[in-house]
């Protein structure tokens, strides 16, 4: 009924009613100064008795008086009896003046039991009407998080893949109220990955005499072969945090498991070889502890078996030098390990075909890995790269045939052509050899020169 009554005065005169402006909340750390100002804002008709500026502490479930103002500064602002032995010797008033409209109460050194909800209540006159007016603050101190004093990693001594760890990780997470997160960085990169990260609602915590919350929390993680040489790292932080927050690692983890899928390589790697070539091969697959590597080899000749090759091989190379036809067949590779009493393993199979340089290549050949020899030439295969060469023999047997014909022919046709010429010399000798009239009956007798030589007849040489 009073308020209504005052409602209606006001309205009357055309008056609003004493304002308060205090901060919604006032942010302090530990050890540090609350200063909490109270304006106010009031007509010329509304009166504000002695000690009616009030600073109220909400305790339990009402508020109570904190410290006492006037408006002219007198008499002396002071503390309410129950805060003296608290806040006395740590508190610094400052009174309303004529040019000030300022309640303020400064408390030094803060402790975390001034933290909390206050509020500035002031009692007023208007027109014999008393009424008041209130604005509230909340003090609430701030803390950063800190970095965990414990982290943990509980595991087995031997972990294989698949199995699980328990992480334990407690911090100060400041104030307001942080959280935990747990991180992997794994062995084989430098990319964190967020695996865990505590929830505000699910968690208990414990204020400390630093005004700040600890957080205890636990979570388990089923390994990987990937997390192998992976390194964990605890984070506390809260709004205050800047980014990374103060951490604390573990150290790696060993997690055993089996060879993966092993792949074998080929140094050159061509899809036929030649006779004398030399090739590598490399076999790969990773595993921890790490892998036992052994070859075997099965010669595509069916009368030849399987036998382990010992030549060369270095760890999960095998190096074959002076290739042959007979090393053609399927290279395999086997890799193991063993752990916790467990033996696995993995193999991979190449095969590797190893021809004579110089072939004769058929229809049989694609086009597209070499052309169809020719009448003189010679199709070689080197490394797997098809070659057409002129069979210099062949050249050669033809140029001598070439040259056989020529010479025949030309022989006969100079024997045909003086044919003629040779039967007239024929007659004309045989007329010469015949014996002549004048020597028809001559005596055949020896005759002898004056030296004793014999003579002969002329007409038969």
């Amino acid at each position: 009924m009073t308020r209504l009554v005052i409602l209606v005065l006001l309205l009357a005169n055309s008056v609003s009613l004493l304002k308060i402006f205090t901060p919604s909340e006032v942010r302090v750390k530990l050890q540090r100064n609350i200063t909490l100002s109270c304006n106010y804002a009031r007509e010329d008709k509304e009166e504000i008795s002695d000690r009616k500026i009030i600073w109220q502490k909400h305790l339990g479930n009402k508020y109570v008086d904190v410290a006492y103002f006037s408006v002219s500064g007198k008499p002396d602002p002071s503390i309410h009896k129950d805060f003296k032995k608290y806040l006395e010797n740590r508190t610094h008033l400052i009174a309303p003046q004529e040019n000030l409209t300022t309640a303020t109460l400064i408390i030094n050194h803060a402790v975390c039991s001034d933290e909390g909800l206050y509020r500035c209540w002031i009692e007023f006159y208007l027109n014999d009407a008393i009424d008041d007016n209130q604005n509230q603050t909340s003090v609430i101190f701030q803390a950063e998080a800190s970095e965990p004093d414990e982290f943990i990693v509980e595991h087995t001594n031997k972990l294989e893949e698949n199995q699980s760890v328990r992480f334990i990780c407690n911090a100060d997470v400041g104030n307001p109220p942080g959280y935990l997160q747990i991180w992997k960085i794994p062995g084989r990169s430098t990319d964190q990955e967020l695996i865990y990260s505590s929830n505000f609602t699910n968690n208990t915590f414990i204020k400390t005499d630093n005004c700040s919350y600890f957080l205890n929390v636990s979570f388990t993680y089923n390994v990987s072969r990937n997390d192998n040489g992976a390194v964990f790292n605890c984070t506390s932080q809260n709004d205050l945090t800047r980014q990374p927050g103060p951490y604390k690692d573990s150290k790696p983890i060993s997690v055993l498991y089996g060879p993966e899928k092993a792949v074998i390589t080929l140094t050159p790697s061509l899809s036929v070889y030649s006779v004398g070539d030399e090739e590598k091969l490399d076999c790969l697959t990773i595993s921890n502890p790490p892998p036992v590597y052994s070859w075997g080899f099965l010669s595509t000749n069916s009368s030849e078996e399987e036998h382990t090759i010992n030549l060369d091989r270095i760890g999960s190379s095998l190096l074959l030098k002076n290739l042959q036809t007979n090393n053609s067949g399927d290279y395999i590779c086997s890799a193991f390990n063993t752990f916790n009493g467990k033996t696995l393993n993995v193999t991979a199979v190449v095969r590797l075909s190893v021809k004579n340089p110089e072939i004769q290549l058929t229809s049989a050949y694609p086009m597209s890995d070499a052309k169809l020899c020719q009448p003189g030439e010679i199709c070689k295969e080197k490394k797997g790269q098809s070659a057409v060469s002129i069979n210099i023999w062949m050249v050669l047997s033809i140029i001598f045939i070439l040259l056989t014909v020529i010479f025949v022919s030309t022989t006969a046709y100079s024997f045909i052509k003086e044919k003629p010429n040779l039967q007239s010399c024929l007659r004309e000798k045989d007329v010469n050899m015949s014996p002549s009239l004048e020597t028809k009956g001559r005596d055949n007798s020896e005759e002898t020169d004056q030296d004793g030589n014999k003579l002969y007849d002329t007409a038969w040489r």
